[in-house]
């Protein structure tokens, strides 16, 4: 069971996959398709065309398709035990924007590098969520992109004590999913969890 919150979690995926699921598996040309008719496809430098927020940050959500089912998975990793926030957690690589990244795509690149080996020449990038704001007062992009299906992960273990892929299916069926609502400082966040 993923019982910690999926950093980064946004409907907009699902709408755009779920839009498609009627007529078979997905392709990637139809995820990005669906994505971009949701008109969320846009790269813009943090610095410049949006309002800076005490936290901005960028995930990257990196899907595979399994060429033998035709099947999308979206990497995961489970944060180290050791780390002093949101330890244990499960997330997509990512983390805090650097003065050098040039925009949410860059951030979310060089995190994933640094944290699972994922290089940016391996990376298509193909959109960005709207902004979720998440604990901790982040405001956090999510980055959409697919990874080869070969990529074999190189975790750094003082930030991640695992990596695994999951179903993207599996965030899309009501069954698997269940949310809860905890209070941070005074402002009510919601928690959602899969069945995996």
């Amino acid at each position: 069971m993923l019982g910690r919150p999926v950093v980064g979690f946004d409907r907009s995926m699902c709408a755009a996959a779920s839009a498609n699921a009627a007529a078979g598996p997905m392709t990637a040309a139809m995820v990005k398709q669906r994505l971009q008719e949701h008109e969320v496809c846009r790269l813009v430098k943090l610095s410049q065309d949006r309002p800076k927020p005490s936290r901005p940050s960028a995930v990257l959500i990196p899907l595979f398709m399994n060429h033998a089912d035709k099947k999308l998975s979206v990497l995961l990793t489970q944060r180290s035990s050791a780390l002093r926030h949101h330890s244990g957690e499960v997330a997509f690589p990512g983390g805090r924007f650097d003065e050098g990244d040039e925009n949410p795509a860059a951030t979310a690149l060089r995190e994933a590098r640094e944290e699972v080996g994922l290089q940016p020449h391996q990376v298509e990038v193909c959109t960005e969520l709207p902004v979720h704001l998440a604990r901790g007062r982040h405001c956090v992009v999510p980055v959409v992109a697919f990874v080869p299906e070969n990529f074999q992960a190189v975790m750094q273990t003082s930030e991640v004590d695992a990596v695994f892929r999951a179903p993207l299916e599996m965030f899309l069926s009501s069954e698997l999913h269940s949310s809860y609502q905890i209070e941070v400082d005074n402002m009510k966040w919601n928690v959602h969890s899969f069945d995996y």
